[in-house]
Formats: C-alpha cells, sequence, structure tokens
C-alpha cells in the first residue's frame, strides 16, 4: 500500500477523531475536496482487501 492510502486509512479507522475530522484532516493534507477523500478512501479499502484476501 502507499503512505497515502495508509494514511487515508488510518485517519478513518485507527485514529480517535469523527469522520468530519478525519475528511477534513485528509483533505488538508492531501489538497482534496471531500467527494475526493471519499473516493479515495474507498480505492484504499478495495486495495486493502485485495491484498488481504485477494481476487
Amino acid at each position: 500500500m502507499s503512505e497515502e492510502e495508509q494514511f487515508i486509512l488510518t485517519e478513518f479507522f485507527v485514529n480517535d477523531v469523527s469522520k468530519t475530522e478525519a475528511v477534513a484532516n485528509i483533505g488538508e493534507k492531501l489538497f482534496l475536496e471531500r467527494a475526493q477523500v471519499y473516493r479515495r478512501k474507498d480505492k484504499a479499502l478495495n486495495h486493502l482487501a485485495l491484498l488481504l484476501y485477494g481476487k
């Protein structure tokens, strides 16, 4: 996984912050709008699932 994907998933699922705060933190650091953050989160989750379980 890329560092960006790791950062996104950590913000959403590991750090003790609300989803709103996670989106804001990610958006600020990566210069993304809210919708883009959610799309990248979904992509990162799909990549993680693929790495864990295969095709």
